[in-house]
Formats: structure tokens, sequence, C-alpha cells
């Protein structure tokens, strides 16, 4: 039978990790015991004799409450095979956890020992000791109830070096950072010293007149003896007291690896629940949208967990993609306009840009086909079609005003409404929105026409 050595919180799931054999119950009235010697016939150089202890009972009870053991001449007791219990022997690993074997465990995990976090020296054991052969390249999906898993982690020593943040991925939906540490250790002769960096030295901290008190060791260690580890921590946002740690070490020394362990009850997760993207997929789609069209690409990455959630997200990655590769907008306005003033030397759209006494700079802006559909259509004879030309104002647009101007272009018609299209005119960029402002703006138009 199975038990607990402990006794589990409300919250955990029961982890078995004690293994009792279950006996039939024999009543205990022994008085005597009777040893009985019986010889055997056996070769002269292996002679041996086999002692019978017989347990013998009151008169008055049954001959079945005698309990008989054989005990031979090396020293081990006989049983009976096929009244055993079963013991898979593969289901506990030389350090004590189950593994695999276990049906709640994922294949390449392993429990947590009391359904708590590794103490501190047991995860620089597990990151120093374990062979990348051994390790997993992702988390394994599925139900993660007290268990641990080391994964491989270059992908996230590359992205490090790039100045990038480290993605921990897995399937069990959304998940709320709580907080990031890094911690730096001494190792010497397998005992881990805590150390820390104040005034360009490290130092050692210790109990002295019961105070703890920061020593620099001398001689100095170098840097590349330091052990530096980082811990990440996230809740699930259910709220159902189920976390995470990722622990990783930063030294050359140990191989690049990772220590995911998940504390609690997994909480289960519904069949819209949000699955986060994994990072290799958010790398492919980034290669892709390059050259593809968004339908195409999410038509071939359909699966929720190897492909995009949605056509939206692959939307998204299209418009961050884009938006980093435009220049970047100088640092205020002043800079603006004089970036502006450089365009209208190159750009033929930027028209003019107005300074005057106490105001805010005005641009307007527009092209010579612009003002040719204008005149073809907004001020045509009496006799022939015509359209109206508006203006609208957009309040507050960044830290400035835009004023539209718009027209229909009588020269193309839309299949789905068989009407004209709106096409845009002349533009002005204005802080201030007084008369003379908008009469400089309509006097350029004017006088272009």
């Amino acid at each position: 039978m199975w038990t607990c050595s402990f006794i589990p919180l409300t919250t955990y799931a029961f982890t078995p990790n004690h293994f009792i054999v279950l006996h039939n119950k024999v009543k205990s009235p022994v008085v005597d015991l009777t040893f009985v010697f019986a010889d055997h016939n056996h070769d002269d150089d292996s002679a041996s004799a086999t002692a019978a202890v017989a347990c013998v009972g009151n008169d008055d009870e049954d001959d079945d409450t005698a309990a008989v053991a054989d005990i031979s001449g090396n020293g081990t007791v006989d049983y009976d095979e096929d009244e055993a219990d079963d013991y898979d022997d593969d289901a506990v690993d030389k350090d004590g956890h189950f593994v695999s074997a276990e049906p709640d465990i994922l294949p390449g995990g392993k429990s947590l020992p009391l359904g708590r976090f590794f103490e501190t020296e047991k995860v620089i054991e597990i990151l120093q000791r374990t062979s990348v052969n051994d390790t997993l390249s992702e988390v394994p999906k599925g139900k993660k109830n007290d268990v641990y898993f080391v994964v491989q982690n270059e992908n996230n020593k590359d992205r490090r070096a790039q100045g990038k943040r480290s993605q921990f991925w897995d399937d069990r939906g959304a998940w709320e950072c709580n907080s990031t540490s890094r911690s730096f250790f001494l190792q010497e002769n397998e005992k881990l010293w805590s150390v820390t960096y104040r005034q360009t030295k490290y130092c050692i901290q210790v109990i002295q007149n019961k105070n703890y008190v920061q020593i620099p060791p001398n001689p100095q260690p170098q840097a590349e003896d330091v052990l530096v580890l980082s811990r990440y921590y996230a809740k699930h946002k259910s709220g159902a007291g189920y976390e995470k740690r990722v622990s990783f070490m930063h030294s050359e020394k140990f191989p690049a690896l990772a220590v995911h362990e998940f504390k609690g009850c997994c909480p289960e997760l519904k069949h819209h629940a949000y699955v986060r993207t994994k990072p290799q997929v958010i790398d492919k789609i980034k290669e892709e949208v390059i050259v593809k069209k968004v339908g195409e690409i999410y038509s071939s990455n359909e699966d929720i967990l190897e492909g995009p959630s949605n056509r939206r997200q692959i939307y998204n990655i299209k418009a961050r993609s884009q938006t980093k590769s435009q220049v970047i907008p100088k640092a205020n306005f002043a800079d603006q306009v004089s970036a502006l003033e450089e365009l209208q030397h190159t750009m033929p759209f930027v028209k003019l840009i107005v300074r005057q006494y106490k105001k805010v700079p005005s641009v307007i802006l527009y092209t010579e086909e612009q003002i040719s559909d204008i005149k073809r259509f907004c001020c045509p004879p009496v006799t022939a079609e015509s359209t109206v030309l508006g203006f609208d104002k957009t309040f507050n647009l960044s830290n400035i005003h835009v004023t539209v101007s718009v027209y229909k272009c009588l020269a193309v018609k839309r299949r789905s409404t068989n009407d004209h299209s709106i096409f845009c005119g002349p533009l002005l960029i204005h802080g201030n929105s007084d008369k003379d402002t908008f009469f400089f703006f309509f006097c350029t138009i004017y006088l272009d026409n």
C-alpha cells in the first residue's frame, strides 16, 4: 500500500512516497519456541542445516494461527513469491524522488519533496551534476502537481547575450510574475557561502555578537569563481495557490540548464483558456510576416500549442515589427519642426511651414495631384457634375491639431455601394486654431489654384 509520510495541505494533491507491505492479521498468543534441526543430504563441501522455528500457540487456538519461518544457512528468508505484493523499483530514483512510473508525473519529471521548493544548495547541485543528455528540450504538456523538470536553457542564454528577456514556456495558462532575484555564492569543498558585492569588493555574511556582519575575504575571489544564481517566481492567475519557480546559473562552468519547479495543485483549464504561445513559434512568425500574408501563416499553423493563438496575434507581431523598423521620432516639438524643414527640400508633399510671433508653427501639406482634382471635381462649369470640398478639424492628435480636407473623386466608384470614393485633400498641422491660422491655410490653397 502506498501512503504519504506527511500531512498534505488542503490545496496540495496527495503525493505517495512511502510503501507499506500489508500482511494477514495474525494473533500473537506465542508462548514457546521450539527449534527443530533437520539434517539434509548435501555434498561434503556444502553441508548445512535448516532450522525450523515454530511459534506454538495455546491449545485452544486453531492450528492456522501458528506461523512458521524457514531460515536457510545463508541467512535469507524464503517466501512465496505468489503471495508477495508487487513493488516497482523503477518508481524511485537514486535520490529518493518518484519519476515517470508515478501516473500523476509527466515523463522526465520528478516529485518535489514535501511539496516545497528546493533549498538553494539542492538547486545548485541539480544544475551542476545533471548531464545535458538527461534533460528535456522543453517543459512537457499536461498537469504538473508538485513536480520539477530540468530543461535546456541555451535559447535564453543567447537571448540574454542580445539584451533580451528570458522566456519560460509552459501550457498551464496565464501566470503573473511575482519577483525575480539574483544571488551570488562561493563554493569551497562542496560548501556554499553567500556573498554580496559592496564597494568594489565581495563580502561574506557571518554572525558576530549575534549580528550579521559583511566581511570581505582575503584574498578576494575572482569574478569567474563567483556563482550567480537567478530565480524567477510566478503565481497562477487563477489564484488557486499554484506557483512556479525557474532557477538557472550564469556561470560558464555550469551547463545551460534551468530547473522548472511547479508547487501546488494545478487548476483545471477550460477549453477556451489562454495558452501562451511558444517563443520558437513567435520567432518563426516574425520571419514569415516579412514575405507571407497573415492568412497564409495562420492556415499553415493552426495548432493552438504549435502555432499562433489567432489571426490577431499575427497582425500584432507584424505591426510591432513594422514599428521597430521605422525611424524613431525626435525628442520634442522643436526637433520635429526642424525635421520637417529638412523634408521640405526633398518631399514635394511638404509645401509650406508658417512661423508667426507667439504662435506654434503651422505646416501645410498637399500635392499637385490633389489641387488638380479639386479643380476638376469641386470647381467645374455650372452644367457639369460637381462635389463639395469639406474641412474637418481633428482635436488633440498628439500635442497638435490636424485639419483635413476631403472630397469625392468623381472618376472612381466603389463596387459595393456604387458611389464615388472619398479622397483626402490638403492638410493643415497647427497648434493654434484662430482666424489668422485658417485664413492663411485657405489662401494658400486658393492661390495655388
